[in-house]
């Protein structure tokens, strides 16, 4: 499928596609070849609710036309604003969600086509089941076949799975664009939506370049939360486990696929942003991740398309999409018990956006430290990866040392004998944000009692905060001079020239915890130095 043009290219995905039965796959009309640039974007975006100003029966009740100031004035806005966002970040192929039908999809076009900013094709996720809104994908190239499936068992607000494949000249790429039952209904709701697209990813062959975009209603660490609730007490994540991005089983504490993901995993781009930046939504007051750019290992190969390895990114088109500190989201305003529309506002999701390429991946290695750096290239002219070379490939830009992990590039990550002895050195600037400085997972000790406490050896000077937690629980802040625990956490001045023992009190949670996660962190308005020994979790009397 790499070599093809025109009708031949055409044949060829029917071909492909033919032993599947159902769902049937729509042939869009021959269309000429686009002109493919050597990079190109694409952007995942959830519009929050674009309805049109056409009654159909089947709108929510504040997008009824004339009714809770849902007026013409008021719905163009809502689709400017929105046609403003795509036109800022003008992304070659754009995955929408929460649009309500093909007009809604015609009249965003339209507004965009007047900004300058034109999509001549685009694929509908209206089949099989009619669903409230639906996702879109809008395109520079053109869209060769789309189909569109429903989640098996469907139930609670499952809308279709939408699939696209784009022809990028002699290259085609296939986009899933998912939106997943919301937080509303349990995770089951979300495996059952994860094990359709499962089921046909693992239809597809095994060298198509594909992308998973969209919104899952998961946080790429759910793992981590669901652990101990929700899920009928089973801890399966749908997106971590029966997608693939994390190599940890169920129960156990999580570690995440990596780059290049192994056959039959995907690899979630949250991963390559330092972990407060992680987030396209804030739900009371916390970071969520439910928007997603998921990639396979034909993504980083040598054939086809391939990633732009770490230019994934949170688009806040400078802050216009931020309202103190949460995305601007389409306004509401209350009359007694009724909403009623603004007229102000864009959505309550952030856009994503990554690049890729035409052409073999090539790793980014900015900011590598030169013991950080690939033993050797990936190999060129060859299929797939190597058994063992992604041990010898780790991620660009953010360290992995002594099960630390480095939260944010402006804090270093490094071992440093003459300062910390055999402890590991945190350093940097963290500007006019607090951030997370350094990350570890400690093992519960066998037979742990009921009480426990976070222990660690740490000298240097700086703003400093620590933090834990237990796995689906709430995170334990410990500030001021003893490191008491408090419920949020303060920054204070600390200066240590020798060792200076910590001991954080810890109380496990009544199902059986396994491990703490624990977190240094830098606060803002000073440089930061410290040295972190010997953290482990031990039983305290």
């Amino acid at each position: 499928m790499r070599s093809i043009t025109g009708l031949l290219l055409f044949a060829s995905l029917l071909t492909v596609f033919a032993g599947c039965k159902k769902p049937p796959v729509a042939a869009l009309p021959p269309v000429r070849p686009v002109p493919t640039p050597d990079t190109f974007s694409i952007a995942s975006y959830n519009v929050e609710n674009l309805f049109d100003l056409r009654l159909d029966g089947n709108e929510y009740p504040e997008y009824r036309p004339g009714r809770f100031n849902w007026t013409n004035a008021v719905h163009d806005v809502k689709v400017q604003n929105t046609a403003a966002v795509l036109a800022a970040l003008r992304p070659d192929i754009a995955v929408l969600l929460e649009v309500e039908n093909g007009n809604a999809a015609d009249e965003l076009s339209a507004a965009l086509a007047a900004r300058g900013v034109k999509y001549p094709f685009r694929a509908l996720g209206d089949r099989p089941a009619k669903t409230l809104t639906m996702p879109v994908v809008l395109s520079r190239f053109p869209i060769v076949s789309t189909r569109g499936f429903a989640v098996a068992g469907a139930g609670y607000d499952s809308r279709n799975i939408l699939e696209a494949t784009v022809a990028l000249g002699p290259d085609t790429l296939v986009v899933f664009a998912n939106h997943w039952p919301s937080k509303s209904a349990p995770e089951s709701f979300r495996i059952a939506a994860a094990q359709s697209l499962a089921k046909r990813l693992r239809e597809l062959p095994s060298r198509l370049d594909y992308l998973v975009a969209g919104d899952l209603n998961v946080n790429y660490n759910e793992c981590e939360t669901i652990l101990f609730a929700g899920n009928e007490g089973r801890g399966i994540a749908s997106i971590n486990h029966v997608l693939g991005t994390a190599l940890s089983a169920p129960g156990r504490p999580a570690a995440y696929t990596g780059e290049p993901p192994p056959n039959g995993r995907l690899y979630d781009l949250w991963l390559e942003l330092p972990v407060d930046l992680r987030y396209s939504k804030l739900y009371r007051g916390l970071h969520e991740t439910p928007d997603h750019m998921l990639l396979p290992g034909a993504l980083y190969d040598s054939f086809g398309i391939s990633y732009i390895d770490n230019s994934f990114s949170v688009f806040t088109w400078e802050n216009r999409l931020m309202n103190n500190g949460e995305p601007y989201r389409w306004q509401m305003k209350f009359r007694g018990r009724a909403r009623f529309h603004a007229g102000d506002g864009y959505s309550d999701h952030l856009p994503l956006i990554a690049r890729f390429r035409r052409g073999a991946f090539v790793r980014d290695t900015v900011g590598m430290a030169p013991a950080e750096m690939p033993a050797d290239p990936q190999p060129a002219g060859t299929r797939g990866i190597p058994a063992g070379h992604a041990a010898r490939l780790p991620r660009a830009r953010l360290a992995t040392l002594d099960g630390w992990n480095q939260c944010d590039k402006r804090i270093g990550l490094a071992r440093d004998a003459a300062a910390c002895d055999r402890g590991i050195r945190l350093s940097g600037d963290p500007g006019d944000d607090n951030c997370c400085a350094g990350r570890i997972q400690l093992a519960m000790p066998p037979g742990a009692a009921s009480r426990v406490a976070v222990r660690l050896s740490i000298k240097g000077k700086g703003r400093l905060n620590l933090r834990a937690r237990f796995p689906g629980e709430t995170w334990a802040y410990f500030n001021g001079a003893g490191f008491q625990r408090a419920r949020s956490g303060r920054y204070f001045d600390y200066c240590f020239d020798a060792w200076h023992a910590v001991d954080l009190a810890m109380d496990p949670p009544a199902n059986a915890a396994t491990a703490v996660e624990f977190e240094v962190r830098a606060g803002k308005g000073s440089a930061f130095a410290f040295c972190v020994d010997s953290a482990r979790v031990a039983p305290r009397e």
